[in-house]
C-alpha cells in the first residue's frame, strides 16, 4: 500500500518513471558533456597555469639564490680584499719604519764618517800647517845664515843693510809665492 500511494502521489505530480528516467539519462549525458567540453579543458588549464606558476616561483627561488650565493661571494671577496689591504697597510708601514731605521742608520754613518773627514782634514792641516812652519823656520834660518854671511863677507852700512833685509825679504816672498 506504500507503493501504491508513492505512485499515485508521483502520477498525481505528472511524473511517470519513463520521464524521470528520460531526465536521469540527460542530466547525465549533460554532465557528461560539462564534464569533457568544460570541466577537464578548465582542470587542464588551471593545472598547466599552476605549473607556470611553481616554476616561476621556482625560477624565482632560484634567481634569490643565486643572488644571495653571489652577494655572499661579492661580500666574502670584500672580506678578503680588506683583509688584503690590511696586510698591505701594515707591510707597509713595516717597510716604512725599516727605512726610517735604515735612514737613521745611514744619517749616522754619514756624520761619522763626516767627522772623521773633518778630523783627518784638521790633522791634516795641523801636519801641514806645522811642516809649513818647519819651512819657514828653515828658510828663515838660510835666510838668516845667508844674511850673515853676507855680513861678514863686508863691512855694512846702514843703506846695505836695508838693501840685504829687502833682497831676503824678496828671495823669501819668491819661495812662498
Amino acid at each position: 500500500m506504500i507503493y501504491l500511494i508513492n505512485a499515485n502521489i508521483i502520477e498525481a505530480l505528472g511524473l511517470s518513471w519513463q520521464k524521470m528516467l528520460l531526465h536521469l539519462a540527460n542530466f547525465v549525458v549533460l554532465a557528461l558533456v560539462l564534464i569533457f567540453l568544460i570541466y577537464k579543458p578548465v582542470k587542464k588549464f588551471m593545472q598547466k597555469r599552476q605549473d607556470e606558476i611553481k616554476q616561476k616561483y621556482q625560477d624565482a627561488e632560484d634567481v634569490k639564490l643565486k643572488a644571495q650565493k653571489d652577494i655572499d661571494e661579492a661580500n666574502e671577496n670584500a672580506q678578503k680584499s680588506q683583509e688584503a689591504m690590511k696586510q698591505m697597510a701594515l707591510e707597509v708601514e713595516e717597510t716604512k719604519k725599516q727605512a726610517e731605521i735604515e735612514k737613521e742608520q745611514i744619517l749616522a754613518e754619514a756624520k761619522e764618517q763626516a767627522e772623521k773627514i773633518k778630523d783627518d782634514a784638521r790633522v791634516k792641516a795641523q801636519e801641514e800647517k806645522e811642516l809649513a812652519l818647519k819651512e819657514a823656520k828653515d828658510e828663515v834660518v838660510d835666510i838668516a845664515v845667508n844674511l850673515a854671511g853676507n855680513i861678514l863677507q863686508r863691512e855694512i852700512n846702514k843703506e846695505d843693510n836695508s838693501k840685504i833685509i829687502d833682497e831676503a825679504l824678496e828671495e823669501w816672498n819668491k819661495k812662498n809665492d
